[in-house]
């Protein structure tokens, strides 16, 4: 694991480094991957922040001044959700419920009856297993686990309570 700074031992600070190889006085100028660049009154110096021993700050970075007017950053906000008609995730009242199970016995393809429903085609093709289920045409051992949970609420909707095979 690599070792890490301080927030406030940054680029900008004024620090005193302790290392194996002695003492360094100066400006960070960057820090990355494990090293400290530091501007120094001899030049800049690379040193690896696994071998520091100590590291006293003198200065701190300047505090950056708030950016206003045309440069501020907005800050983000999330998109209020509006349901839309079309949405697969809303709820399916038993007016629509009947209608599904008319068009099922219609003969209705499952990927008609999405776009019509405005709802995905795997939902239709789990709906119609528990309509299956629930007029007697399918066991429901022979339905996914979902489709098993809309059996009763066909049964509901379309006004029979029919025993299970």
């Amino acid at each position: 694991m690599q070792p890490t700074l301080p927030r406030a031992v940054g680029p900008g600070a004024q620090v005193r480094i302790l290392h194996p190889g002695g003492e360094a006085t100066g400006l960070i100028s960057a820090t990355r991957a494990g090293w400290i660049e530091l501007q120094t009154a001899e030049g800049t110096s690379y040193l690896a922040v696994a071998q520091i021993t100590r590291i006293d700050l003198l200065s701190p970075p300047a505090a950056e001044e708030p950016v206003t007017g045309d440069d501020a950053i907005p800050v983000p906000r999330p998109k209020p959700l509006i349901p839309r008609p079309g949405t697969p995730g809303r709820p399916w009242s038993d007016a629509d419920l009947r209608e599904l199970a008319h068009a099922f016995l219609d003969g209705g393809a499952d990927g008609d009856l999405a776009e019509r429903f405005g709802r995905s085609r795997h939902q239709v093709t789990t709906l119609r297993q528990g309509f299956d289920a629930a007029r007697g045409d399918r066991t429901t051992e022979d339905c996914s686990p979902v489709a098993q949970t809309w059996i009763p609420r066909f049964r509901r909707a379309l006004g029979g309570d029919r025993p299970e095979k």
